[in-house]
């Protein structure tokens, strides 16, 4: 199906109609730049081409819901953690976002001590998840992260199972994880087996950053978490982003998985759970990548990455890696807040 948020934006700029409206560079700027019009629709309550895309967007991943946001995948936690229910079980490696929004919320939370070796944390195991969940029965929504900085994923569907057994919902922070599920060569998408995920489409598909999603499964939850998106998403949502997170939609379902079959042939040297997600030891020069953690250097590659990258990445996996420093990624914060309580490793 075609974009309809685009084909709609295309309509508005080639009718040259006189905009005695906002924004103020009246089109001058970029004629795609609007505002919420009588044929635009509107992000807090939609019913027209955003609510297609919408729908078009939760059909391609097998959701009973989506909704869009403008504001990132940090108002996608906010929305998520404002509409869970009871006490809150994470892990020790969760996104800032999460934190800040637990905070926020004032909700009752237990955090999960991933393991830690080599200078970073990895997945969060179903054992852990059950183990926090048998400490503290006053938990009834659980939030992971799937998949984490480096492409490693935890087993989704065993914590849902766990979860689904204990009547605790299950949330997930899928932001690396836009492009899952559209290729056998990629891990299924979150919303395969949680009730709510937010996904980061600008981190590894063709859209503009801070453009995100929302999908849900539950018309009740779904609702929920549409009350408290309208709080976190800004009144004046960019169309920009909208139509980006539209047109990204609209190259998956007609490429997508030939796309990832043919980057699968020229990087067949990940071993990570993502293999678009590239990490190497030390840093590659001729390039600048997403991050280095003083011993890795992440290397996020798109679904439709440029041959131009591709071969300066295969020329650099070649020559091999230098000792140079590079950048680090977001800070986890340095120590529990006293108000959470621990789930010790064993």
């Amino acid at each position: 199906m075609k974009p309809p948020i685009v084909e709609m934006l295309q309509k508005y700029a080639k009718s040259r109609a006189a905009r005695l409206h906002m924004p103020g560079h009246k089109g001058e700027l970029c004629k795609f730049d609007i505002t919420e019009l009588s044929f635009s629709d509107n992000l807090q309550n939609p019913q027209g081409v955003i609510e297609q895309a919408q729908r078009l967007y939760a059909k391609l991943f097998g959701a009973e819901f989506a909704h869009f946001v403008t504001n990132g995948s940090t108002a996608g936690v906010m929305a998520l953690v404002g509409a869970g229910e009871g006490g809150f079980l994470t892990e020790r490696a969760s996104h800032t976002s999460v934190f800040n929004a637990l905070k926020l919320f004032g909700r009752k939370t237990a955090v999960v001590q991933n393991g830690f070796r080599e200078g970073k944390y990895f997945p969060v195991t179903p054992q852990q998840i059950e183990k926090g969940l048998d400490i503290y029965p006053w938990i009834k929504t659980a939030l992971v992260t799937y998949p984490n900085y480096y492409g490693e994923c935890c087993d989704l569907e065993a914590i849902s199972k766990i979860c689904k057994e204990r009547r605790v919902a299950l949330f997930a922070d899928s932001a690396h994880g836009a492009h899952f599920g559209i290729s056998p060569h990629l891990p299924p998408h979150a919303i395969n087996f949680c009730d709510a995920c937010t996904v980061s489409v600008h981190k590894t598909l063709p859209a503009l950053t801070q453009s995100a999603v929302v999908l849900v499964n539950g018309q009740e939850l779904s609702g929920r978490i549409k009350k408290q998106l309208n709080v976190f998403n800004t009144s004046s949502p960019n169309y920009m982003l909208l139509a980006s997170i539209d047109h990204a939609r609209y190259l998956l379902e007609k490429h997508g998985e030939r796309a990832v079959q043919r980057l699968r042939k020229r990087l067949p040297f990940s071993e990570n759970d993502d293999f678009t997600r590239v990490v190497i030891d030390g840093t590659l020069n001729g390039m600048v990548p997403e991050f280095c953690d003083g011993r890795r250097t992440v290397l996020i590659v798109s679904v439709f990455e440029t041959k131009r990258n591709i071969r300066a990445l295969l020329r650099a996996a070649v020559t091999g890696a230098s000792e140079e420093a590079g950048t680090f990624p977001p800070s986890i914060p340095a120590a529990l807040e006293e108000a959470f309580f621990e789930v010790k490793s064993e």
